[in-house]
């Protein structure tokens, strides 16, 4: 068996931290984000209804993970674009639950409504 190398440690002290919570839905997130801007692209371009379903779908259910492991990774943005890809399949159980983080995640980050997702880099 290999000795353990930093990786190996630092792999272990990031799992045994709890770190690996955010870095898990952040993953999600990429994994979610990807499928709906590919979908979204296949609109403007080729490709079945079918396909693009597939991909909403894929984007919606990995929305979902993220919300289950952690909420503070999302943005307006990405709590939109969840919400609009399950309703695009009609899963309206997991549009309700986003359109409900929605209404509560506007009213804690005030300033992200009115300036986007990049208003610290405003204040600088």
């Amino acid at each position: 068996m290999a000795p353990f190398t930093r990786f190996h440690v630092l792999a272990l002290l990031l799992i045994l931290s709890g770190c690996t919570r955010g870095w898990n839905a952040q993953t999600h997130l990429f994994r979610a984000e990807g499928a709906y801007d590919k979908a979204h692209e296949m609109r403007k371009k080729s490709g079945t209804s079918s396909q693009r379903l597939k991909l909403y779908q894929t984007a919606c259910d990995e929305f979902a993970k993220a919300y289950e492991t952690d909420t503070s990774a999302f943005t307006l943005l990405r709590i939109e674009m969840a919400s609009d890809a399950c309703f695009r399949v009609g899963d309206l159980d997991r549009r309700e639950m986003f359109l409900e983080f929605e209404e509560i995640y506007v009213e804690e980050h005030p300033d992200e409504v009115r300036y986007g997702d990049a208003f610290p880099a405003l204040e600088a």
